[in-house]
């Protein structure tokens, strides 16, 4: 992304990818393009923001999310403290009625719930597949 934002041609090469030349328009306003956010649930994803200097959206246990996130940017100098560290949160806003009379409540809670559910979902399977991992590699060879 950062190199499309550039304002000057750029080829890629990606796993799935290949592209020779581009020169995406028009150019951004912001220098350097808009902020990026890259949302982590594991030790990887928060290492991946701090390598490529993004803002982080941790959606994991602190010690898996922000902490490899913080030592990352002190080994490499920068600072451990820094507060580009956003957070998904789940609004709903009325006219100052009591959500338990109005109607659309019962749906909104609903779709709160599956919105949680879900990324538990993600944080379990990532947890899961981790630990398959770890025991496939502690198990002796055949």
């Amino acid at each position: 992304m950062r190199l499309a934002w550039s304002g000057k041609p750029f080829s890629y090469e990606g796993k799935r990818y290949t592209h020779r030349d581009l020169r995406v328009t028009p150019e951004v306003v912001q220098p350097g393009g808009p902020p990026l956010w890259v949302a982590a649930t594991s030790r990887a994803g928060a290492l991946r923001a701090a390598r490529f200097d993004t803002n982080l959206l941790p959606q994991g246990p602190k010690a898996a999310v922000l902490d490899p996130r913080k030592e990352a940017l002190a080994a490499d100098g920068r600072d451990p403290g820094d507060k580009r560290v956003g957070i998904i949160r789940g609004v709903y806003m009325t006219d100052g009625a009591d959500p338990a009379d109005d109607p659309a409540w019962e749906a909104v809670a609903a779709a709160e719930k599956y919105r949680r559910d879900v990324y538990i979902g993600i944080i379990k399977a990532g947890a899961d597949r981790k630990q398959t991992a770890n025991e496939r590699a502690a198990s002796p060879r055949r």
